[in-house]
C-alpha cells in the first residue's frame, strides 16, 4: 500500500463574516507535489464550525484526486480523529458531522497526524497565499511560483 502524505491547513479571517480558506497538498514519498487546492470553504448555517466545512471540503478534493490510501498532517482536527466514534445526535451540527464520517469510509486506509508549525510550512503558506489573493484554484503536479521555496 503506497499512502500518500496530505499537508493541510486552514485560515479563518473575520471581514465582517468569517471567511476560511483550505489548503491542502497531496504529495508522494520523494516530496513532489502531486495535487494542491486553495479554496474558500462552503459557509455552513449559522453556528457551524467554520472547520467542520474545512474538513468537508479537504476530504472531498482527496477523493476526487483519487487519493484513497492517504495520512493526513496538519492541525489537531478533533472531528476527524474521533470520527470512528462520533456520538451523532440530531443536531444540524450533527447532519454534517455524518457528512465528514461518511466520506472517511471512503477512503481504504486513512490516518491522521498532528504536523509541527515547522513541517507544514507549504500547506501554511498555500493558505495565506491563497486567502491574500482571494484565490480558488486547483493546481496538478505544481504549487503557485510563490511557494516553491517552501516545499
Amino acid at each position: 500500500m503506497n499512502t500518500i502524505p496530505i499537508s493541510c491547513a486552514a485560515s479563518a479571517e473575520d471581514n465582517g463574516s468569517t471567511t476560511t480558506t483550505a489548503s491542502p497538498i497531496a504529495a508522494d514519498n520523494s516530496s513532489s507535489v502531486l495535487a494542491a487546492m486553495c479554496h474558500k470553504v462552503q459557509l455552513l448555517p449559522c453556528g457551524i464550525h467554520p472547520r467542520i466545512g474545512a474538513c468537508i471540503q479537504l476530504l472531498q478534493f482527496v477523493l476526487d484526486m483519487g487519493f484513497f490510501d492517504i495520512e493526513l498532517e496538519g492541525p489537531e482536527i478533533a472531528m476527524l480523529k474521533n470520527a470512528h466514534s462520533l456520538a451523532l445526535g440530531v443536531s444540524v451540527e450533527d447532519m454534517w458531522l455524518e457528512e465528514i464520517c461518511n466520506l472517511i469510509f471512503q477512503f481504504r486506509h486513512l490516518t491522521v497526524s498532528l504536523a509541527s508549525s515547522s513541517s507544514n510550512s507549504a500547506a501554511l503558506a498555500l493558505v495565506q497565499y491563497g486567502a491574500s489573493h482571494q484565490l480558488q484554484h486547483v493546481w496538478l503536479e505544481q504549487v503557485p511560483s510563490a511557494i516553491q521555496g517552501v516545499l
